[in-house]
């Protein structure tokens, strides 16, 4: 009797289990359907007709699905604020506050120049993660490339090791590497036979070295317990954030340092040096993506401005009906059709996470980055609103942006002009690496 009531609960479960995917795959169809194939005066009668204003998230306040004519009202004086924001920036821009020169960057000798002679370095990365045919190969494989690149450049032979979850050893000697870095906190497990020589409890006095965390995930602090437990590996950390409430419980565990997670772009990759009136956005479906999306389609169509959005469902993904993350390399020569890259930040109704990766897929190729964040505030202490990139909190911002944008061109190329200098003399593996070093050796 209990195996049959057993059995019978297991196929309800099972059921009930297969409707929720098909009612996914469903929603997820809809939205593809709505967002890429949709003719424009379909879409935009069903937007005026408020069908999607379903898709927005309860927990959310923005976007309200403004119409046009409301949008052009609600949008005079905004526009102007930030046509006026962005010109003042760029005036005020002295040339030493520009982009720190590549001779000022040589002849500041770093302390690990001294340190370690023969100098090698060790990154330990998730199975996969750097296989370009894997979905992590393609998101944070560059990443790692980059690091390695600017390790490299650094003087340090450096070695790439990937690791299962269930490998019981690291397979190398781990007394040949000054610096061993783990990519990531999150996913490994610091518990686990394969890091138990790094606890600080195994090392003999005669083994230096120095052991980097590297946290990649959206800030959760379900995630803070595991964190403290790398405490017994490890004390120094790399964040993606330079500040945030999340950032600061990281900094009562380790010593953070924020890292810029730019991606590797392949030799010979040529950016575009015009700014083009148009946006692209490529993002996984989570959180209130859908609606900022089609909120982004109605305004690019009321405006007649050039558009693409690529996002992609898991579901639909699994199921072979859209395709995941496509190469970098292809996404980079989308990407530099366009002037603006849409970036949401929002990991949580009421958590952003600034400087995420998609951020520097658009900065790295001169591709200005509209970030819409749910409270818009200083993202980073070098990066400048309205000339490094435009923060947008609601409709209005973005509608503002994107129609100032059509008759301003000659400012909007300079903005991007000057995103490329910057990319060319700052954020290059060897500096972004150097100064890591720098601030975890000074």
């Amino acid at each position: 009797m209990i195996r049959k009531l057993a059995h019978g609960n297991s196929d309800i479960l099972g059921v009930m289990h297969k409707i929720k995917v098909l009612t996914l795959i469903i929603r997820d169809l809809f939205y593809s359907i709505s967002i890429e194939y949709l003719p424009d005066n379909l879409f935009k009668l069903f937007y005026t007709s408020k069908l999607f204003h379903k898709t927005k998230k309860q927990q959310y306040k923005n976007p309200v699905f403004m119409r046009n004519k409301t949008l052009q009202n609600s949008s005079l004086i905004r526009r102007q604020q930030m046509l006026n924001n962005s010109f003042e920036a760029l005036r005020d821009l002295s040339k030493n506050e520009d982009v720190m020169t590549i001779e000022n960057l040589e002849n500041n000798t770093s302390i690990i120049d001294s340190c370690f002679n023969p100098k090698k370095a060790l990154i330990i990365v998730p199975d996969g993660w750097i296989d370009p045919l894997r979905v992590e190969g393609r998101t944070q494989g560059p990443q790692i490339q980059f690091l390695k690149k600017g390790l490299v450049q650094n003087r340090f032979e450096t070695k790439i090791i990937q690791l299962r979850r269930d490998d019981p050893n690291l397979q190398v000697d781990i007394r040949n590497y000054q610096l061993i870095f783990i990519w990531s906190l999150t996913y490994f497990d610091p518990n686990s036979d394969a890091f138990k020589l790094l606890s600080q409890g195994s090392l003999q006095a005669s083994e230096k070295f120095t052991v980097i965390g590297i946290i990649t995930a959206s800030p959760d602090t379900n995630l803070i317990e595991k964190y403290k437990e790398w405490t017994k590996i490890l004390k120094k950390v790399l964040y993606y954030e330079e500040k945030s409430e999340f950032k600061k419980i990281l900094d009562s565990i380790f010593e953070v340092t924020h890292i810029q997670l730019l991606q590797l772009t392949p030799e010979g990759f040529e950016s575009n040096k015009n700014f083009n009136t148009g946006v692209h956005t490529s993002c996984l479906l989570k959180q209130n993506r859908i609606a900022w999306l089609i909120a982004l389609r109605y305004i690019c169509i009321s405006l007649k401005i050039n558009y693409s959005i690529r996002f992609i469902s898991h579901v639909l993904s699994y199921k072979k009906v859209k395709t995941s993350y496509i190469p970098n390399e292809a996404l980079d020569k989308e990407r530099i059709k366009f002037g603006f890259g849409f970036v949401m930040v929002h990991r949580s109704h009421n958590v952003d996470a600034n400087l995420i990766g998609s951020f520097w897929d658009y900065y790295k190729l001169g591709v200005i980055p509209l970030v819409q964040m749910q409270d818009v505030k200083e993202i980073a202490s070098y990066m400048t609103p309205y000339l490094d990139y435009f923060p947008i909190q609601n409709d209005v911002d973005l509608y503002s942006i994107l129609s100032i944008s059509k008759s301003n061109f000659v400012h909007f190329n300079a903005l991007k002009l000057r995103i490329m200098k910057r990319m060319e003399s700052e954020f290059t593996p060897k500096n972004v690496v150097k100064n890591i070093l720098d601030k975890f050796f000074y």
